[in-house]
């Protein structure tokens, strides 16, 4: 019994799994058989009918139907499936696009390498090969056209292929084989440009459009025959161009401008190339005419009403749809796309301005009039497109002709009136950027000030020290610059920003200092900034301005050592020119170290630091000094000797250890010279006063040592 149940149960298990896979295969030819949503519905009354009557068996969903077999697929299925949108895989198209591509590279290559066979063998005549290449253009043109319906892709090939085998074909009848006059030949290839720009137009093609343009632009260069004719030549370069512009507009493939511009600018630079002063009145304006028309306006104000019309009427100025089956090369279209109309809005008239300039001989006076021109210019269509409400390119616009305005003051004004005039411009672009918020002036701010800085900076570096004054119109131009600087980042919101400024700004005073100043001026000068900078810094808790002035103190120190350890030769001592300045460096070096440790901004170790050296510097000054005195080392061990008891003193006072420390082995220096130096230099009537002198004083402050040391409680109760 259970053995009987058993086989029933596995055989209805099996009747369900049939049933399943029968439902599986069934689902999956009606799902095939379903119209796609994406493409309509097109009204075809006989074959609709027929597919409908052989459909309707298939999409009822009885009983019967379901179970039963599915029948094998017919060519109305086929016609359903082709009509439902059926797509070819990527990896296909991929394959299918770099076949078809390199098919027909390979069968020019060919013909190419047949021609020159049969040339090598004697087979055909120079007419016979020129018919042999015409035919074969005229096979490929035929089957391109006959299969721009169901093969789109494969047809433009084949059409791309017939373009060129007839300029390769023009080409040989004229220059190689010298079958046809020039005329002929030109009027050939004039109307295989026209063939492949209208065929462009028609099968939506923009490859062939480029062929066209790139045959069209090559065409006098190809049927060069040794007569120079720069007018004709850019009158006809200024109808191809027009014409590729004029389909750009249409279609708006970025391709076809790109290799127009380019191309464009390739034959108008042969104009303007070495030869360019053999040219009559004639070709130079022919040649300004082109480059103005179509080298900058026409490139420019097409490609922003072409953007214009894009954003503004989607519905009747589609853009092109991308081609690229790879997704980098995809990314990369899409954003040469977005970015060529701001490319084009500031590359052209630069590269206008260029041209021009190597066809005119003009004054820098009448060149910045013509720049300021063509700011005006740009101004003004700025507004338009604000009207417009196309904010982005008007930025750009508005960007390029501040660009061109500043060009123009570089062109009218020279030296110290160039500097003082641009200075102003930055100021005011930052002052601008941070009342309106605007990042495009303050970056263009940024721009100008970093061009400004450099030259100048260039300029203080190659100078030699003390070659420059400081009572000149060229030092207050620079001054103004770098209080600009230094002003300016205040005024700035970012911090990184401020900082880039101000540290620019010390650079440049540093430079000014070193290059305008010499000997006892340039130390004072260098101590007083690095006192400033620190003080700044401790106003605005910049740590970074802190390390500046820590520079600046090491920049300071790195010329004392020379100063201190060369002989004095200052007729009175301790006063006189560098004594003092050499004195007020150390001294305000001293007070800032102090008043910033109390208010630790400065840390212990630094402080100490500071004071260390500086106490090192002090007893080397009285050395320099002192010591060209007759008898002088009897003067030194004095100043010494009581300065280190001074700063005893105070040490035990303040209960400053450091201080107490530096103070005895100051003392025990003293005590070292006095043995050491003053023993074999000094008089006998010397040596008895100074050991006797520092004897009895050392007595005293041991007599005195505890008397004169307030112990941390005293000092807290009296504070």
């Amino acid at each position: 019994m259970d053995r009987q149940e058993k086989s029933e149960t596995d055989q209805r298990l099996a009747r369900l799994e049939e049933t399943v896979e029968l439902l599986s295969r069934r689902l999956e030819s009606v799902i095939e058989s379903l119209p796609s949503k994406e493409e309509p519905k097109i009204s075809r009354p006989a074959e609709n009918q027929q597919l409908q009557a052989e459909r309707e068996p298939e999409t009822s969903f009885g009983p019967a139907t379901l179970l039963s077999p599915p029948a094998p697929p017919s060519a109305a299925k086929e016609r359903v499936r082709a009509a439902a949108g059926w797509s070819v895989p990527d990896k296909l198209k991929s394959g299918e696009f770099w076949l078809n591509k390199i098919g027909i590279g390979l069968l020019l290559f060919g013909v190419a390498f047949l021609f020159k066979y049969s040339i090598d063998q004697g087979w055909l005549t120079p007419w016979a090969r020129v018919t042999a290449g015409l035919l074969i253009g005229t096979l490929l043109f035929v089957f391109g056209l006959r299969t721009a319906a169901h093969r789109p892709n494969f047809s433009q090939v084949l059409l791309g292929g017939a373009v060129a085998s007839f300029y390769i074909t023009g080409f040989a009848a004229f220059q190689v084989f010298q079958l046809v006059s020039h005329p002929l030949a030109f009027v050939f290839m004039v109307a295989v440009t026209v063939l492949a720009l209208v065929l462009s137009l028609k099968q939506e093609a923009a490859g062939l459009s480029l062929i066209g343009a790139l045959g069209g632009l090559g065409t006098p260069f190809l049927l060069y025959s040794g007569e120079a004719n720069l007018a004709g030549l850019i009158g006809y370069t200024c109808l191809v161009l027009a014409g590729a512009e004029a389909i750009f507009l249409y279609r708006g493939w970025r391709s076809l401008q790109w290799i127009a511009v380019v191309g464009g600018w390739l034959v108008f630079s042969i104009g303007c190339g070495p030869a360019h002063d053999t040219n009559t009145m004639s070709d130079c304006w022919a040649l300004e005419g082109g480059i103005i028309a179509f080298g900058w306006l026409a490139f420019w104000l097409l490609t922003l009403i072409r953007e214009y019309l894009e954003k503004q009427h989607p519905e009747h100025w589609k853009a092109p749809a991308e081609a690229f089956q790879n997704a980098y090369v995809r990314q990369a279209a899409r954003i040469i796309n977005r970015s060529s109309p701001h490319l084009f809005s500031i590359g052209l008239p630069l590269a206008a301005l260029l041209g021009s300039s190597a066809i005119w001989k003009l004054s820098m006076t009448a060149w910045g009039w013509i720049i300021f021109g063509g700011a005006l210019v740009y101004l003004g269509v700025y507004f338009v497109l604000r009207q417009m409400k196309q904010r982005g390119l008007a930025y750009t616009q508005a960007l390029m002709a501040l660009l061109l305005a500043t060009l123009a003051f570089c062109w009218w004004f020279e030296g110290d009136t160039r500097l003082l005039v641009l200075t102003a411009e930055m100021a005011v672009l930052h002052l601008v950027s941070a009342r309106i918020s605007d990042r495009g002036c303050s970056v263009a701010g940024h721009l100008l000030f970093a061009a400004l800085a450099c030259s100048l900076a260039i300029r203080l570096g190659a100078a030699e020290p003390g070659a420059m004054t400081m009572y000149s119109a060229e030092f207050l131009a620079e001054a103004a610059l770098i209080a600009a600087a230094l002003t300016i980042s205040f005024v700035l919101g970012s911090v990184g920003e401020a900082l880039g400024y101000r540290i620019a700004g010390l650079l440049l005073l540093t430079l000014e200092i070193l290059k305008r100043l010499e000997g006892d001026i340039q130390f004072l000068a260098l101590g007083a900034e690095a006192v400033l900078v620190q003080l700044a810094a401790f106003r605005m808790k910049d740590w970074n301005m802190r390390i500046a002035g820590h520079l600046l103190f090491a920049l300071a120190g790195w010329t004392l050592p020379e100063r201190l350890l060369t002989e004095a030769v200052a007729v009175i001592p301790l006063i006189n020119n560098r004594a003092l300045a050499d004195l007020a460096v150390l001294a305000s070096t001293a007070a800032i170290t102090i008043a910033l440790k109390s208010r630790e901004f400065f840390s212990v170790r630094t402080s100490a630091a500071y004071l260390f050296l500086l106490h090192l510097a002090l007893l080397a000054w009285l050395l320099r000094e002192l010591s060209a005195l007759n008898n002088g080392q009897a003067y030194v061990t004095s100043a010494w000797g009581g300065y280190a008891i001074i700063l005893l003193i105070l040490g035990l006072r303040l209960n400053l250890d450091k201080l107490r420390t530096t103070a005895l082995a100051t003392l025990l220096l003293v005590v070292g010279k006095l043995f050491l130096v003053d023993l074999a230099r000094l008089e006998a009537l010397w040596r008895v006063l100074l050991f006797l002198c520092f004897g009895g004083a050392f007595l005293l402050l041991s007599y005195y040592f505890r008397a004169l040391w307030k112990p941390p409680a005293q000092l807290s109760g009296k504070s």
